[in-house]
């Protein structure tokens, strides 16, 4: 049986903890961070409700979720990294060169951007970096509607 990816999701408010949950849901396992802990610490509470409302049982998802206020900690094990942040270019671009230095050289780095070019985010990476990035414009809610537009 092969392993499931490591899933890190970056930013745990409307789009992050439906992201988040999508990826339990399969069967990933999940480590979600925010910088704002309160909203990090309400992030389960919300999926249990998602699931709930969607007639199934919490422990199908949730089990398979940690939440972790450290952001290296977040990423360091992680296949997949998805940012779940505000639109907001300066806070992307730092965030991606944290990722390079902080995440497994082979994890790839996603953003769920639906305005800022992919391109724009990754201008100040290495050649080599720039190729582990990719733009994920996840549909709202993500637990929801499982469509995800991505762009290299």
């Amino acid at each position: 049986m092969s392993q499931k990816a490591r899933i890190a999701v970056i930013g745990a408010g409307l789009m992050g903890h439906g992201i988040a949950q999508a990826f339990a849901q399969a069967g990933h396992p999940v480590m979600l961070t925010d910088a704002d802990v309160d909203v990090l610490h309400s992030a389960p509470g919300c999926i249990e409700r998602n699931l709930i409302e969607m007639g199934l049982s919490p422990e199908s998802a949730l089990h398979n979720i940690s939440v972790q206020a450290d952001l290296t900690s977040a990423v360091e094990r992680a296949d997949l990294i998805v940012e779940a942040i505000s639109e907001r270019l300066e806070l992307k671009q730092r965030l991606f060169a944290n990722f390079v230095t902080m995440a497994p050289a082979h994890a790839i780095l996603a953003s769920n951007t639906s305005v800022i070019p992919i391109s724009e985010i990754a201008i100040g990476l290495s050649r080599a970096d720039r190729g582990r990035v990719l733009g994920t414009h996840w549909w709202n809610p993500p637990h929801l509607i499982p469509l995800v537009e991505s762009c290299p």
